[in-house]
């Protein structure tokens, strides 16, 4: 039952995510213009994404993300393409293949920098990015969170196309004919775009947590306001202390109704750039597990 209020924020996001796509970016873009001279197809086996620096282990990781999870869901299996003004039913007439993606990173000071391993600050951290789509895309960065965003409205401007089995290049309207070259220029517009969760009083699962976080990259926000603890319940394991979790779960116990840090939390939300805040280290929870860790040990009353 506590599972089921996540379930839901992360299915809306979801939804949002892929079925606004039909009819425009999401979030919109802060600029947006195309000269529609190119109706551009794109193949899953011969597209490519590089990277500049060469150097940049986290820009090739969010490369290898988006080219193999993401962009191409369905496999190419049936469709054909063609160059003829008579194409068939079950053709796609292009101009021509988007062949590449070639993401820089303008400060290339930052080539070296590992997720976690600076303290991310909204006032410092440059969410900008450019995107030009046409037969070798480029994507501009300073910040490698701007590489991320802008590899996600790289995504959705690629549409596939179930009659045919086909991917192509798409615009804002969610059609492909003469849909490029593409320029996007953009950055947030609030800082601060979130989630407030509140495990104390139910508890959800990692799984659910980390469902809500991809639709939350996929919507291009960047605070996950994580109340993890309260009078109800202290579910996050402590190394010092570990009665505190083991006792104040909401089922004492049982490992899979406690949080564990290092885990989940660390490894996977730093690595995608998320602001974390785990907030509401109440005094009552804390005093209320510690208690009943304390009663036990003496053995006065369970």
């Amino acid at each position: 039952m506590g599972s089921q209020p996540c379930a839901a924020v992360a299915l809306f996001l979801l939804f949002v995510s892929q079925s606004l796509l039909v009819h425009s970016l999401w979030p919109a873009p802060s600029s947006y213009s195309s000269t529609h001279q190119l109706t551009l197809g794109i193949s899953p086996t011969s597209f490519s994404i590089s990277v500049s620096p060469s150097s940049w282990v986290w820009g090739k990781w969010a490369a290898d993300l988006y080219a193999k999870q993401i962009l191409f869901p369905f496999k190419e299996v049936a469709g054909s393409y063609s160059y003829s003004s008579t194409a068939s039913p079950n053709e796609v007439e292009v101009d021509g293949f988007l062949k590449s993606l070639r993401i820089n990173l303008t400060n290339t000071q930052l080539a070296d920098l590992t997720p976690g391993a600076e303290a991310i600050s909204m006032d410092t951290t440059s969410e900008e990015y450019k995107l030009v789509v046409s037969e070798k895309s480029t994507l501009e960065c300073g910040h490698p969170i701007g590489c991320l965003r802008g590899l996600e409205t790289f995504s959705q401007l690629i549409l596939y196309m179930p009659e045919s089995d086909l991917y192509v290049v798409g615009d804002t309207k969610a059609t492909f004919e003469k849909a490029c070259p593409i320029t996007i220029e953009d950055r947030p517009q609030y800082a601060w775009r979130g989630v407030m969760l509140d495990t104390s009083a139910h508890f959800i699962s990692p799984g659910k947590i980390l469902d809500l976080i991809d639709g939350m990259m996929f919507n291009k926000l960047n605070v996950l306001h994580w109340r993890i603890t309260g009078s109800e319940s202290f579910p996050l394991q402590s190394e010092s202390e570990p009665q505190l979790s083991q006792l104040g779960s909401w089922a004492p116990g049982y490992d899979f109704h406690i949080y564990i840090y290092n885990l989940f939390l660390y490894k996977y939300i730093l690595y995608i750039y998320m602001y974390i805040f785990l907030s509401s280290f109440l005094l009552q929870g804390t005093v209320f597990s510690t208690l009943r860790s304390l009663c036990v040990e003496f053995g006065s009353v369970n």
